[in-house]
Parts: C-alpha cells; sequence; structure tokens
C-alpha cells in the first residue's frame, strides 16, 4: 500500500453462527438451519468495510498462532486488509470466539464471547508505526470484562 492510509486497532476474533429454527430450551437437542464462521470484531469489521468503500485499510491487533488466525488473514487478504502491523503471539494463545445464536423467526441473536487469554497490544507495540503513512486511525476500545467497546477516533 501507498499514500495515506487508514488503520483500526483492536480485536479480530471468529464468530461461529449457528441459525435455529428457533431459540433453544434449555438442556435440549435442536438441529441447526445453517453453520458458518465469520470474522468479527468491531475494528477488524471497520477495516473490511472501509477496503471496500476504496480506503487504503490496516488493522492493527493481537493474532495467536493458530488455525483461526489463518481463517481471518484469509478473510482480511479477500478483502484487502492489510495486517502488516499486527503482533503474533505464537505458542499458548487462542483466538477470541464468540459462538452466535440466531433465531430464524424473529432475528434475534445472543451472543457467548471467549476471549481466553490474547494480550492486545501494547503502547510499545504501536511506537513502532510511522504514523506519517496514516490520516485516520480507528481505535477501538474495551475497558473491562462487563463494559461495552467504545470507539475513538484520531484523524492525522
Amino acid at each position: 500500500m501507498s499514500g495515506p492510509r487508514v488503520m483500526c486497532v483492536g480485536l479480530a476474533c471468529v464468530d461461529i453462527i449457528s441459525v435455529c429454527k428457533n431459540y433453544p430450551e434449555e438442556d435440549s437437542d435442536q438441529r441447526v438451519l445453517d453453520f458458518y464462521w465469520q470474522k468479527g470484531g468491531n475494528a477488524s469489521n471497520t477495516s473490511s468495510v472501509l477496503s471496500l468503500l476504496g480506503a487504503q485499510s490496516e488493522y492493527m491487533g493481537s493474532f495467536a498462532n493458530d488455525n483461526e488466525m489463518r481463517f481471518l488473514k484469509e478473510d482480511f487478504d479477500s478483502f484487502g486488509v492489510s495486517t502488516s502491523h499486527c503482533v503474533t503471539y505464537n505458542t499458548g494463545y487462542i483466538t477470541p470466539t464468540s459462538v452466535i445464536i440466531v433465531n430464524s423467526q424473529n432475528g434475534s441473536r445472543t451472543i457467548l464471547h471467549a476471549s481466553k487469554n490474547l494480550p492486545e497490544i501494547t503502547l510499545d507495540d504501536f511506537k513502532a508505526v510511522n504514523l506519517k503513512n496514516y490520516k485516520w486511525i480507528h481505535f477501538e476500545g474495551r475497558p473491562s470484562f462487563n463494559t461495552p467497546a467504545y470507539e475513538i477516533v484520531c484523524m492525522l
């Protein structure tokens, strides 16, 4: 990529979606109507949408070196999103995952998120980035486990 870019900093996870006829009752067994994986996470999805809109887009976050990371990187590549500044942890870490139950009757969704042990990027990781290459940086923040994500946009 050349010229000023847009960087999105935050979470990338794998969403495992199960579409059900209706929401399952507790302690029941139900076949699903559809099942698929997709990339999730505010910053990762924002970087893909910006790329579709014509921006030179980059995602920056942490990856665990596992099969789910390969799935995520393939998805980023398919949208032309650079992941060159991502930090990859090689041993003992797991990619964050969300299991999503979609009720096909009313469209409701229930999300079960697991972010077991993957560290966030650090200030030192971010300091390695040459900010002169970016015209806009989008930060996704998660201050604590029970607090919703919030976003900070920095225009350079």
